[in-house]
């Protein structure tokens, strides 16, 4: 079951369906080790790198050359095969949002690209062997679609003599020809366990992902999102630990020793499956680790930032392109830290819906604008609600303000933030909480009062492309318009705590002949509550 992909209209069923057992796992942990982390930053024999730089391979083709560090501390670095057409390229190419801070990935430099360990990984100058628990992660951009591609392989032949295709290497971590994602690894006691993911892989787009077993569950992740699961236990091995890479074989008996490899596979004791694209911040653990424990969980530049002092929230795209969404969740599956209520000016959610936000005619209609979920289905566990017939678009550096939907006294820190874009499977973003004083929404002249005098300003530069001439305290999308006006009606009255951040003055909202000065009669009706047939 594809606990990542809704389509337009299956999207609803995910309310229901979606789970986050990965996320709650009760059983004690190990300690991780990280065995090895290429990152592809540096180059062992030149330093620095630049962007269309080969990696490093002096020595004669298949003769390990130390080039690409090992960020663990085991040393366990890479070589290339040869030289051009045997190795890869550091290119600046890599995932919006990378949370390690990644300048460079790799791409296959020639037709026979290869990156290989010297053996074995190490662990304090052991080696690994077999390995009971393990994590395996990378980022990977696809150029091609064509057949396997293996991102991350182990070399040897005939290991799978239990069960399985007896041609077959140790491990393949890998796209299969049917462009999904697949792990496929043979344990201690010869069996060949696999698993294939069920997320469409499309070409010139990134993907974090991640395959993890702990001996019982073999697991697929996809940009922080369970892909797809497979039981261990029921196929009778009586060892399901990885399979030790057998250091005394060679390729076909006289070719270079057997290694870890990244950009290729092996099968039938041959070079195969080569990547064609790039490949970034490659990591192997022995053990399995929880989805926010691994380095590049999330796909996206998109963040939601939640205020721990105040609890106000937006939804923030920090990269440096624009990112559109039409639905989004939010849940608080242990704290239940939310409030469903609309926002009075104080605290609760105000929602993309309630803001009447890229609304199509008047946004009356169901899916002309953003709709709520049903109110059985909203709780303080969930928010969500979805655009059926547009999208919004948020800029680099745009936000939209939420209001005040996050109980303080309530949360410890497990919210989860997934989105989805026009036509596109559903993504896990990150979550950024801070403590910094807010700035006060409504208060265009930034005085920290929102009154009549913030109404000037908004009538002033009504139609200004950007939100700096309302103090950036607007609604965060779409320069200065409608929609900020609603906020500051809203938001009339409030006043800013500068040790506490948001509080509600005794000032009563606009009256109605205060608004009948202003002569807004168009904004006066009164925001409609739509609740989506598609979510019953």
């Amino acid at each position: 079951m594809n606990l990542s992909t809704r389509s337009t209209f299956a999207r609803p069923a995910c309310l229901v369906l979606c789970t986050w057992i990965a996320l709650t796992c009760g059983a004690p942990r190990l300690a991780a080790t990280t065995l090895a982390w290429w990152d592809f930053e540096s180059d062992l024999a030149t330093g620095s790198v630049v962007d269309g730089q080969y990696i490093t391979h002096t020595t004669a083709d298949g003769v390990h050359q130390d080039a690409v560090p090992d960020l663990s501390g085991n040393s366990n670095h890479l070589s290339a095969f040869g030289d051009g057409w045997g190795t890869g390229i550091y290119r600046q190419v890599v995932p919006a949002g990378s949370l390690t801070g990644s300048q460079f990935s790799v791409q296959n430099g020639g037709s026979y690209p290869s990156l290989s360990t010297a053996g074995d990984l190490d662990r304090s100058g052991i080696a690994v062997g077999e390995l009971a628990e393990w994590t395996i992660e990378a980022s990977v951009r696809f150029t091609s679609l064509g057949g396997y591609q293996t991102m991350v392989g182990k070399d040897g032949v005939g290991q799978a003599f239990a069960s399985g295709d007896s041609a077959a290497a140790p491990l393949y971590f890998q796209k299969t020809s049917g462009n999904v994602f697949s792990i496929r690894y043979i344990d201690a006691a010869g069996y060949q366990h696999l698993l294939d993911g069920s997320t469409t892989v499309e070409a010139d787009t990134w993907y974090n992902v991640a395959a993890t077993s702990d001996g019982d569950s073999l697991r697929i992740y996809v940009d922080g999102n369970l892909d797809a699961a497979y039981d261990l236990t029921a196929s009778g091995s009586s060892n399901r630990a990885m399979a030790a890479l057998d250091e005394s074989g060679q390729e076909g008996n006289s070719g270079p020793a057997y290694s870890w490899s990244l950009l290729r596979g092996m099968y039938d004791d041959e070079h195969r499956d080569r990547v064609q694209g790039y490949l970034d911040d490659v990591r192997i653990s022995d053990v399995a680790l929880a989805v926010d424990d691994l380095l590049n969980p999330y796909a996206s530049a998109l963040s939601l930032v939640v205020n721990t002092e105040t609890g106000e929230v937006r939804i923030r795209n920090n990269g440096s392109t624009a990112i559109s969404l039409d639905y989004y969740r939010i849940d608080s599956p242990t704290d239940s830290a939310l409030l469903v209520d609309d926002y009075d000016g104080t605290s609760g959610w105000y929602s993309l819906s309630d803001q009447q936000v890229d609304a199509s005619g008047d946004g009356s209609g169901i899916g002309e604008t953003w709709d709520e979920a049903q109110a059985s289905v909203l709780s303080s566990q969930l928010l969500v609600e979805n655009f059926l017939l547009g999208n919004t678009t948020l800029a680099a550096g745009e936000s939209r303000w939420l209001g005040v939907p996050v109980d303080v006294e309530r949360l410890a820190g497990d919210l989860v933030f997934q989105y989805a874009e026009p036509g596109g499977s559903l993504k896990r973003a990150r979550i950024e909480y801070t403590s910094e004083v807010a700035s006060l929404p409504g208060d265009f002249n930034d005085d920290g009062t929102v009154n009549l005098a913030d109404y000037v300003v908004w009538r002033d530069n009504l139609g200004v492309a950007d939100e700096h001439a309302i103090a950036g305290n607007g609604d965060g999308a779409a320069g200065v318009d409608f929609g900020d006006y609603r906020l500051w009606r809203l938001q009339f009255g409030n006043t800013l705590d500068a040790a506490s951040g948001l509080t509600a003055s005794q000032v009563p909202e606009p009256t109605g002949g205060l608004l009948a000065v202003i002569g807004l009669t168009l904004l006066t009706q009164a925001v409609r509550k739509r609740v989506c047939r598609y979510f019953e």
